[in-house]
């Protein structure tokens, strides 16, 4: 079963004969079968017929819309009849010890892979030594006051606090003239590394938003992010454990092979996005990097990242149902 990506500005999806049918402004036409499709991501300015969204329920495909970073919305018709683990979900929320605890849980793991991928790029001389080291430290700090910490807003902070150390290394380690990159920014994104991430994060969410759904959680009942009208807050919490070893190391490889150029990208709306052809490359890297396989601590076996990720969910999952007393963060190694 596969990803489609529909990266098209605009056009429309219909149903032809029990398949998708989508048909770009430019003319082009593409069939999708929906016995090999598991969902599409749809990115562009996109129309979805009445009948394709039949189909789409029918064949138990997953329509995710998406635009910059942010999931637009989320069409799917199966849902897990796991009630139970939902309710437990929701009693957990009221306890506050077991939310700043999983919370605490969530940020260490981060944290650790940052300060991992910081101590990588030092080992090969990618980054100036002395700028990581100051960095390790600052990380090792942080880790501490996160394990003494009590309350949500501290824990927070930390996050923060090792972002702001993380993220201008991070650009250190771009080594492309045309490239600037400082610091983390969102609201739109201001520069093509930003852009990338942005995108990225988001494809990796939708990702993780269908797993959680497909095990029978409650995608909108997260601890470190908390219930917000509209926001998926497990995926935004489960996601922090890969933004590092999944999205961050690619967007780095992505620019310095090259692979990424400067006319990938466009301005828009005071931001910079990536067009069209960024977008494929970006999402062709994105599912290689999926398919690459790791060392699984948890179950001292080598399973691909996208494995891996569904392994951390059903722990997820165990942890919610009190099999198992903690939940254990996915940590390169």
């Amino acid at each position: 079963m596969t990803t489609a990506y529909i990266t098209k500005e605009a056009g429309k999806i219909r149903a032809n004969n029990n398949t998708f049918l989508f048909e770009g402004m430019d003319g082009s036409k593409t069939t999708l079968f929906p016995d090999k499709l598991e969902r599409m991501v749809i990115t562009g300015n996109i129309g979805m017929t009445g009948a394709a969204l039949s189909l789409a329920a029918s064949s138990s495909t997953d329509v995710f819309f998406i635009k910059g970073r942010r999931v637009l919305g989320l069409y799917s018709s199966d849902y897990s009849k796991d009630c139970l683990t939902r309710h437990r979900q929701h009693l957990l929320m009221e306890d506050k010890d077991w939310v700043v605890c999983t919370a605490k849980t969530i940020v260490i793991g981060k944290i650790k892979n940052e300060k991992h991928f910081i101590q990588r790029l030092i080992r090969s001389k990618k980054i100036d030594f002395d700028l990581g080291r100051n960095a390790t430290i600052i990380f090792n700090s942080l880790l501490e006051k996160v394990r003494e910490a009590n309350s949500l807003d501290c824990i927070r902070g930390m996050e923060g606090a090792a972002a702001e150390v993380y993220f201008p290394l991070l650009g250190e380690n771009i080594k492309q003239d045309w490239i600037s990159f400082k610091k983390r920014e969102k609201y739109p994104p201001k520069d093509a590394v930003n852009a990338t991430l942005s995108y990225l994060y988001a494809i990796l969410t939708n990702r993780i938003s269908s797993l959680i759904k497909i095990h029978g959680l409650d995608g909108s009942v997260g601890s470190l992010h908390c219930l917000q009208y509209g926001r998926d807050s497990l995926s935004c919490d489960l996601i922090e454990e890969f933004r590092t070893p999944i999205v961050d190391q690619l967007v780095c490889s992505l620019f310095n092979l090259g692979q990424l150029k400067e006319d990938d990208f466009l301005i828009e709306d005071n931001g910079v996005y990536l067009d069209e052809r960024g977008k494929r490359i970006v999402i062709s890297a994105f599912e290689r990097k999926l398919s690459q396989e790791h060392q699984y601590p948890l179950k001292n076996k080598t399973l691909s990242y996208g494995k891996i990720i569904e392994e951390q969910i059903l722990q997820y999952k165990h942890y919610i149902n009190g099999v198992s007393n903690t939940y254990i963060p996915f940590e390169v190694k």
